[in-house]
């Protein structure tokens, strides 16, 4: 009886696990998709900060 008893706890900790490993991928997954627009934003700005006055304000009215 004993014997189920741990067997059935490694099996509910297993699958606890299983779900914990699985909420960390998505976390990393998410926290790699923001890195990724933040980047992209960042050369954004980085593309309109080289831009001239003129280019700037042109852009404003297009």
């Amino acid at each position: 009886m004993d014997e189920e008893w741990y067997s059935e706890q490694l099996s509910t900790q297993d699958q606890q696990i299983e779900k914990l490993q699985s909420a960390l991928n998505q976390s990393l997954q998410i926290q790699a998709i923001s890195e990724k627009r933040y980047e992209v934003e960042h050369q954004q700005l980085i593309g309109m900060k080289a831009r001239s006055f003129w280019q700037k304000l042109t852009s404003v009215f297009e």
